[in-house]
């Protein structure tokens, strides 16, 4: 009985004296094991339902989309439930009222963000892989900068707003709400490192 070609090919290196291919296991400080972070982005899918706090269909809309994350985080699923918690969110006139609404706007900006990242990372590791601290600080970096600029913008909408009552209702308000957008997209454009946009 024949051995098999890797095999044979190995006992042939032996007879000849070369030796064997060795083995090579990199040891990596401080890794986190892939699998905790392609259950993240379903869990920040869960998270940002909760946060709408919409009813039966936003938590069903969630759930699918928290499944289909962990399943295939490559395909446009977190861009997608980005743009339904957005269209969500306008279409609620009482989303930012009240004490908490600030603070549950402010949260669910920092969530989606986190969404998009951790699923944009999580589409590259397979269940079995390891990521290094290094490289989830260098993300952690990068959504920090952002954060600081939008958590910074919602600060300034919600003080414009309730200094000067703009969303609370009236007539004549359309033109200075597609001002403060057209505002908000310009700073936006001024103040972002044209670095992130070549990435």
């Amino acid at each position: 009985m024949r051995p098999p070609l890797g095999g044979w090919w190995e006992a042939r290196r032996a007879s000849a004296g070369v030796p064997s291919r060795p083995r090579v296991e990199i040891e990596l400080d401080g890794a986190v094991p892939a699998v905790v972070l392609r259950l993240l982005p379903a869990l920040l899918a869960l998270a940002c339902s909760g946060l709408v706090g919409g009813g039966s269909v936003v938590r069903v809309l969630a759930l699918a989309g928290a499944v289909l994350l962990v399943w295939r985080p490559e395909w446009p699923v977190a861009p997608i439930m980005a743009v339904l918690t957005g269209l969500w969110v306008l279409a609620r006139d009482d989303f930012a009222g009240g004490a908490e609404g600030p603070w549950r706007l402010a949260a669910l900006v920092l969530v989606v963000h986190l969404l998009l990242r951790s699923a944009a990372l999580a589409g590259h590791l397979s269940w079995r892989s390891k990521v290094e601290s290094a490289v989830l600080g260098q993300v952690g970096r990068s959504v920090l900068g952002v954060q600081l600029l939008a958590q910074g913008l919602l600060l300034g909408a919600v003080w414009l707003r309730s200094s000067t009552g703009v969303g609370a209702g009236g007539g004549g308000q359309e033109g200075l709400r597609i001002a403060a957008v057209v505002a908000v997209v310009v700073v936006t454009a001024l103040v972002v490192p044209r670095a992130w946009s070549r990435r």
